[in-house]
């Protein structure tokens, strides 16, 4: 099926489901009517019954009718519950958007109904088109057809890579004289199209009917390399089928009912489908529909008894599997007479065989009679079902783990608890202490403290001040995304400046149970965490092993870029959400399956995640994706095109723009709220670039670095906070080292060009070398990139974080390949070797990136405790406009710390800090403030700019514990008159009304 027609079925079907919509509201107004006028029931009991009503009428039509033809091959209770969950979860949303969108939107009650109606049908749509109706999900490589695409299906059979030559079938038949010959005739064509040569073995399980008879006319009639064997033990197709694997003469063995419900025609892709596993077992699609009883019962087994208690996620008793002899004569099975199929699956995934499951379609009988007994054969299981798992942790306990290394891998699904659990926990469990330790050291006092945060002072008081921000705002009825604690008498959008309400939400609950100060700890913490653990799963996702995988998510929290951002950037360096969306785009990039409505919604999500964390970090990471693209498509056009073909499926992308339509509210923030003008491309991205020199010299944050080293970084332009780009000379001769043997990897290649790209955008404009700016410019594309949206106000710098990921992500690739070298030529020794080599050449890079032990840590300022809410010092500053005086020139950063810590979230201040910080009347008098030495140039700036601010307190706040100096308040309490309130003089507050001035200097009043 076409794209474009795919687009038109789907949105005939949104149409169709907007038809039963209004099916099922009618039917509510009518129940309702009925329940009213004929009975006596309480309005309340006739309205929940009402609009359950209409639910399953819904459902009813929506399911016969809207989704008919995706053929759910779920169970219809389990349609209708997964139904009734997505209808309760409508109407909450539904309530949820109309209130964030009045309250926090501004927009009147009809429309933000009515938009809110509007988003959650289409949220209804997909979740009922992508979950509710949905099939069962088939594992990774299982073969997917469907009513939908029917001709994929039939293409598939013969389009499956060559696999196993020769096939022995083994046919259990017991009364099916009706079907046996057409079975023979189907399969005999099926094989002689696919050129692979088979033997028939039909096992007649003492018949009452010509069933033999039939079978040996047809064999000798159309003379087909079959023979009917007779039985010669107890009766039941389990036995039936050992003796005829028993005489089987090919290295391939299958399996396959002779009643025609599943298609012979299946074998030939199946067979070759072992390529890739030990054993394929068919997946009878549509079994609940068309077999209704046993369908059902089926179902309720596979729930219940496969998955539940054996721990198994395949339809096991499916009566058409194919599977290696070797692999049949290595499994002990003892089976009743009809348990061979369940028995035999858990035995061999208990030995550590690949099971794969193969989609095809089932179709009910058509002539003959069933066989089965449901309720006798369903007894029987059950019973097999409890000795077998008693077998199983038999023969787990005896089981050694130097013989399960030995045994074919296990990808496949497993024997829930049976299956040792110690190798997979020591991957995460020792990774994860080691990365404690380590924050541990590197924190030093700040690890899990409650008085002294992570980092230095300056910009983590904004970060500290806003992550409180959004749960003060919801808890007192205002805007989240708007403040007015800074700029008075103007407002402040939250996304114009340090866009981090994800970490608000998230984290700002904890504020008044933890302290201001744990909780800022404890988010550098997760995000070290997340980072870990999602550095890991990307580098497992593109097929890196275990170990090195671990070891690569601990570099991933090493990254230079990290040390240098997280002690004083945290809406920077909380690069988490950056690592979550690259492996939900790195996931089904890799598996084998195309991705689904859940792989966009997911990868949806993360992108708001990104989005709400930082707005320059989202801006960059799209960046770095076209990047990435861009080379791709440079380094391996086709196979990029056919990637982004398969990725580029309607379920995803309605996945993706269903959930990023959540970051509606914060771009129409940020668009509207812009103060002043973009940051000045001719200065700032100028002096905020990396140097050629800073990604191979380390600066004073790192451990391994000498006072050459420090005073050539001194030279750099920009500050300390700012040179994230490097990465040591033994990191990136490593990375060239493996770039170049293994040149002819895709990925690799594509790797190295982005690295290479994102390393020369983080150059700037101009280059530098050792802070002195080259004369020519760099090309054209930097000016182009540089006045973007978004990007307009990103540090060029700041680019070398993608530098890093790349780079590094290309080193762990090389180096597994460098491994797995050794392992394909089946080189233990060797592979050792070349384990060790890979992992000591890291353990140097983890040393030059390794921060100075311990890093920045700063005790709470004492003005917290005097400013703390409820003190005589904030009651005066209660709804009164205040500016703010520090001694540092971008003190307020800090200053904003202390009011988060002391809760002083009401207060309303003049001063700003951002785009126009520098134009704004409180930083001009907080920088004659610093400059001045005898307390005149603060009096004048008061004079000059106080009369225009329409405050009404001056409050000074010591952010560094120094008292404010006896030249300075004389001469401020000169001009505004004697403080209102001066404790030490670590606060001070004035009344902003001057007074008239004399001659005499005012003594202090402390």
């Amino acid at each position: 099926m076409s794209r474009n027609s795919r687009i038109s079925q789907e949105l005939a079907r949104s149409l169709r489901f907007l038809l039963v919509s209004l099916a099922s509201a009618t039917s509510n107004l009518l129940y309702t009517a009925a329940l009213t006028h004929l009975t006596t029931l309480p309005f309340g009991l006739v309205s929940l019954t009402s609009a359950e009503f209409s639910m399953i009428v819904n459902f009813v039509l929506n399911d016969r009718f809207t989704f008919r033809n995706l053929a759910s091959n779920r169970p219809w209770y389990v349609r209708l519950g997964r139904f009734q969950v997505a209808a309760i979860g409508g109407n909450l949303l539904t309530a949820a958007l109309a209130t964030f969108l009045h309250t926090v939107v501004q927009l009147s009650p009809l429309v933000a109904q009515t938009v809110a109606i509007g988003l959650t049908f289409f949220v209804n749509f997909v979740t009922h088109r992508f979950w509710t109706f949905r099939s069962a999900s088939l594992p990774a490589n299982a073969v997917m057809t469907g009513s939908e695409d029917g001709a994929a299906a039939a293409s598939a059979l013969d389009t499956v890579d060559p696999a196993p030559t020769g096939l022995s079938v083994i046919i259990p038949a017991r009364n099916e004289q009706a079907t046996i010959g057409a079975l023979l005739l189907r399969l005999d064509a099926a094989m002689t199209a696919a050129h692979m040569p088979y033997e028939a073995l039909v096992v007649d399980d003492y018949s009452s009917d010509r069933t033999a008879a039939v079978a040996a006319s047809v064999i000798e009639e159309r003379r087909l390399p079959a023979r009917v064997l007779s039985r010669g033990g107890k009766p039941g197709k389990s036995y039936a089928l050992m003796e005829g694997f028993a005489q089987a003469i090919y290295p391939t063995l299958a399996m396959i009912d002779a009643d025609l419900e599943l298609p012979p025609e299946a074998l030939p892709a199946m067979t070759r489908a072992l390529k890739d596993a030990d054993i394929i077992v068919g997946r009878r699609l549509h079994y609940d529909r068309d077999n209704l009883l046993r369908g059902q019962l089926s179902a309720v087994f596979n729930q219940v008894v496969m998955r539940l208690f054996l721990g198994i996620r395949i339809q096991a008793q499916t009566g058409v599997k194919v599977f290696w002899t070797r692999v049949y004569e290595s499994v002990d099975v003892a089976p009743g007479r009809w348990s061979f199929d369940m028995e035999f699956i858990a035995k061999a995934l208990v030995k550590g065989y690949r099971v794969r499951e193969f989609a095809i379609p089932f179709q009910k009988r058509q002539a003959g009679k069933g066989n089965v007994n449901p309720p006798a054969v369903a007894l029987e299981l059950l019973a097999s079902a409890l000795r077998i798992k008693l077998d199983i942790v038999r023969i787990g306990k005896t089981n050694t783990l130097t013989e399960r290394a030995t045994s074919a891998p296990m990808s496949g699904p497993f024997i829930a608890g049976l299956t040792s659990g110690m190798p997979g926990a020591l991957e995460w469990i020792a990774p994860l202490a080691l990365l404690g330790l380590s924050l541990h050291a590197v924190m030093g006092p700040a690890f899990f403290s409650s008085t002294q945060y992570f980092g230095a002072p300056g910009d983590t008081g904004q970060s500290i001040w806003y992550i409180g921000w959004i749960w003060h705002a919801i808890l007192h009825g205002q805007m989240p995304f708007v403040t007015n604690a800074f700029d008075y008498p103007s407002t402040t959008s939250i996304m114009d400046y340090t866009s981090i309400p994800a970490l608000g939400l998230f984290f700002g609950w904890l504020y008044p149970f933890a302290g201001v100060i744990f909780t800022y700890n404890l988010i550098i913490m997760t995000n070290y965490l997340l980072i870990f653990v999602f550095g890991k799963l990307s580098l497992r996702a593109l097929g890196i092993g275990r170990l090195l995988s671990g070891v690569g998510g601990l570099l991933f929290c090493l990254l230079p870029y990290l040390t240098a951002q997280i002690g004083e950037h945290l809406n920077l360096a909380v690069i988490a959400p950056l690592l979550i969306a690259g492996y939900l785009m790195i996931r089904p990039i890799c598996a084998d399956r195309p991705p689904g409505w859940m792989d966009g919604a997911l990868l949806g999500l993360a992108m708001t995640l990104v989005f709400y964390t930082n707005l320059e970090t989202c801006a960059t990471l799209l960046l770095c994706v076209v990047v990435v693209f861009a080379c791709g498509l440079f380094c391996a056009r086709t196979a990029t095109y056919r990637l982004v073909r398969r990725m580029a499926r309607p379920q995803a992308l309605l996945g993706i723009i269903a959930t990023s339509l959540l970051v509606i509210p914060g771009a129409l923030n940020f668009f509207e709220g812009q103060h002043g003008s973009p940051l000045d491309f001719s200065s700032l991205p100028v002096t905020f670039s990396a140097d050629l020199l800073s990604f191979v010299v380390p600066t004073e944050l790192f451990q391994v670095r000498t006072s050459a080293s420090i005073a050539l970084t001194d030279q750099f332009t920009g500050n300390l906070r700012e040179w994230d780009s490097y990465l040591s000379i033994p990191f990136i001769l490593l990375m060239v080292i493996l770039a170049a043997r293994f040149w002819k990897d895709d990925r690799i290649r594509v790797l190295a060009h982005a690295a290479a790209i994102m390393a020369l955008l983080s150059l700037g404009p101009f280059p530098h070398i050792a802070g002195a700016k080259a004369l020519a410019p760099l090309p054209w594309l930097f000016v182009l990139l540089f006045h973007v949206p978004l990007l307009e106000n990103a540090l060029p710098t700041r680019l070398a974080l993608y530098t890093g990921i790349l780079a590094l992500t290309l080193v762990m690739l090389g180096l597994d390949a460098f491994v797995k070298q050794a392992t394909a030529a089946a080189r233990p020794a060797g592979s050792r070797r070349r384990l060790g080599i890979g992992l000591a050449a890291l353990a140097v890079v983890a040393i030059f990136w390794l921060p100075t032990i311990p890093s920045d840590h700063t005790p709470a300022a004492r003005a917290v405790g005097i400013l703390r809410a409820g003190s005589p010092a904030s009651r005066m500053l209660v709804n009164q406009p205040t500016l703010v005086l520090n001694h540092e020139e971008a003190g307020f950063s800090t200053a904003l710390g202390i009011l988060a810590m002391s809760n002083n979230y009401a207060l309303r201040t003049a001063n700003v800090y951002g785009y126009k910080e520098a134009n704004s009347a409180a930083f001009k008098v907080n920088i004659a403030f610093i400059l001045d030495t005898d307390g005149h140039g603060t009096n004048a700036a008061l004079r000059h700019y106080l009369p225009g601010m329409g405050v009404s307190r001056v409050l000074f706040i010591s952010v560094d514990n120094e008292p404010l100096d006896p030249q300075r308040f004389d001469e401020i309490s000169r001009y505004l008159g004697a403080p209102l309130y001066d404790n030490q003089r670590l606060v001070v507050i004035w009344n902003a009304t001057p007074v008239a001035t004399s001659a005499a200097a005012i003594p202090s009043l402390s």
